[in-house]
């Protein structure tokens, strides 16, 4: 099976078999899992202003570098399955290369996220709130 976790727009499939030894860390966690963690956190900062939509200009981008992992990912799943087929993998090698295969999405989302946050940095800051003026005697 494959796992996406978080928005699927905003995150990589990742091959998951019945039979893996231990699910990759990436995809574990009892408090919210680090792949879906960084994907709510890309979907959060994509929000428009009024927090009800997405801000889509920033999804090709996204979509650009993610894809081309995930393509990868998909590749290699592909040929690690046929190969499996054959020769009957042992569930130490599924669970190896389901390992990787997680770290290679992680590693791209967490360059998307760092990208992200570069981006987010360089926005003009919003100007600093009016406050009224405090009269008070000491």
């Amino acid at each position: 099976m494959w796992t996406i976790l978080g928005n699927p727009s905003f995150s990589i499939a990742v091959p998951c078999w019945v039979e893996v030894q231990e699910i990759a860390d990436p995809l574990a966690d009892d408090k919210g899992a680090e792949l879906g963690e960084i994907a709510i956190s890309l979907r959060a900062w994509s929000k428009s202003d009024d927090g009800k939509g997405i801000n889509t200009e920033y999804l090709p981008d996204i979509w650009s570098d993610l894809w081309s992992v995930e393509d990868k990912i998909l590749s290699l799943t592909s040929k690690f399955q046929a190969a499996r087929v054959e020769h009957g993998y042992s569930p130490g090698a599924v669970t190896r290369f389901h390992q990787k295969m997680a770290q290679l999405a992680m590693t791209a989302m967490q360059q998307e996220l760092r990208e992200m946050k570069q981006a987010a940095i360089t926005l003009p800051a919003p100007p600093p709130p009016a406050f009224a003026p405090v009269k008070k005697k000491l």
